[in-house]
């Protein structure tokens, strides 16, 4: 393992030398290993400025740890005590803000990856932001480069219709065949090129001498000369023509050099398009399974407990919250009862209850039954998380049968003292007995679901999109 303890640190400087505090974050990193050394992943802090510390444990420092740069060279890390304690921590410093009162770093405020020597050994830090990883950045960077050489050489794309009008398409057949007539006729005019005669001087053999004034001086002091000077001419091919048609030839050269790097990059383009396309028919039917995300499972359940323990604390105001009913009640028992509470218009502390110790309770009875409970107690707060919850309440109550106005009959349950209430089936309990259910079996199958029939069909039809789009890049390439 590599021993060094990647941390976020919060630091106050008084001036570039003077550290006044430095707070650590509570967790260190994970380091992982891969092929090419150590990695951990960051994040960026552009509006908090937390730095990316490295501190190094049980060993001594080998060298001053330092960044790769892409052009070669290398960054040194600067040292940073803890006040009051021996501990040293690196993080890097691009320069001094002086309004700031702190050391700047790029690694605070942009993503990608960093190459950090230390201890004779690489860490690679990626740098995520909070909304997008490196690979994401670096995917949705490829896609834009390869939509943007699309956009410039598709000239039928209304993007760019205006751009037509002045750049005409260079790639059609007529400029090609301009391009093609071109070089033919300059191959015509290299066979037979202009030329002039240009008038010289030079040496001769006698015979084929003819004769200028520096012949007769030379042949009065050197009578005996196998060679004399003589006029001559040279051919010289240097005419306006000939520079004319060299310079056109030099600016088409340069065109076609330029034309033949842009034909490159759409070819690379297309290419890469295709392997991409390609990797992603491969992954479409390399399986008919799907991964699932343990924490989606995590979280609901966490989150189911946290709801009945939640509605569990609150029952205990009709323990706790409730006044007892002042009074004598020579008819009052004492037992427990398992209610299903609907709200009772006007009387904030009765309820209609739908069910009685687990049956319908208006279905047997033919009449409705009223659950009263001593004041105090206001249940209006959590009303929605009781529906088609059984509570089961224990306590002192009276039973009644009363009548309405019109002479219909209802019965009325009215308890004095409530000693004990809980839950006793509820919506939530279920639905979360079925999630720890599930995630178990999930678990023992390494978290892999099959695809249903509607997830297969658009697999099918992606696969088939990238399929028809690898089928017109070929073409392309």
């Amino acid at each position: 393992m590599l021993p060094i303890e990647v941390r976020y640190l919060n630091v106050v400087w008084s001036d570039p030398e003077t550290v006044i505090k430095l707070e650590c974050s509570r967790d260190a990193l994970e380091i992982e290993q891969i092929p090419s050394g150590w990695q951990v992943e960051t994040t960026t802090f552009p509006s908090a400025h937390h730095y990316i510390g490295v501190c190094i444990k049980y060993n001594r420092l080998k060298h001053t740890p330092y960044f790769e740069l892409a052009d070669g060279g290398r960054q040194d890390l600067m040292a940073l005590k803890v006040p009051g304690s021996e501990e040293v921590w690196w993080i890097q410093s691009s320069e001094w803000d002086e309004q700031g009162k702190r050391h700047l770093s790029e690694l605070y405020r942009t993503a990608g990856r960093a190459g950090l020597i230390i201890q004779g050994q690489k860490l690679t830090i990626e740098n995520n932001t909070f909304n997008f990883s490196v690979q994401d950045l670096e995917y949705y960077l490829s896609d834009f480069k390869n939509n943007l050489w699309m956009l410039i050489l598709n000239n039928s794309s209304a993007a760019k219709g205006s751009v037509n009008k002045e750049m005409p398409d260079c790639f059609n057949d007529e400029t090609l065949g301009l391009f093609h007539d071109f070089i033919q006729s300059v191959e015509k005019i290299v066979q037979k090129p202009g030329m002039v005669l240009i008038e010289s001087q030079g040496k001769l053999p006698l015979r084929k001498v003819r004769p200028v004034p520096r012949s007769f001086r030379e042949y009065a002091t050197q009578p005996n000369a196998k060679s004399l000077t003589s006029r001559t001419y040279l051919e010289s091919y240097d005419t306006a023509e000939n520079q004319f048609i060299h310079y056109c030839v030099k600016r088409v050269f340069y065109v076609l050099k330029s034309l033949s790097r842009v034909a490159d990059a759409q070819s690379r383009s297309y290419t890469q398009r295709i392997t991409q396309e390609k990797e992603s028919v491969e992954v479409l039917q390399q399986s008919n399974v799907k991964q699932v995300d343990s924490r989606v499972y995590d979280n609901e359940i966490s989150k189911l407990e946290r709801d009945l323990a939640a509605l569990a604390q609150s029952l205990s105001a009709l323990v706790i919250g409730g006044s007892p009913v002042a009074g004598s009640q020579p008819s009052a028992e004492y037992g427990t009862y398992s209610v299903q509470l609907e709200p009772c218009r006007n009387h904030p502390r009765a309820f209609f209850a739908n069910r009685l110790d687990g049956y319908d309770f208006q279905k047997r009875h033919g009449t409705y039954l009223v659950v009263k409970f001593p004041g105090g107690i206001d249940l209006s707060t959590i009303h929605s998380s009781l529906r088609r919850c059984d509570i089961g309440i224990s306590g002192r109550y009276v039973k009644d049968k009363k009548n309405e106005e019109n002479g219909n009959p209802h019965f009325e349950l009215e308890f004095l003292q409530i000693e004990s209430a809980s839950i006793e089936q509820h919506p939530w309990k279920q639905e979360l007995s079925k999630l720890i259910d599930h995630r178990k079996q999930l678990e023992r199958n390494n978290w892999k679901v099959p695809l249903t029939r509607e997830e297969l069909k658009d697999r099918a039809m992606e696969s088939d999109v990238s399929k028809r789009k690898i089928a017109l890049y070929d073409v392309m390439v």
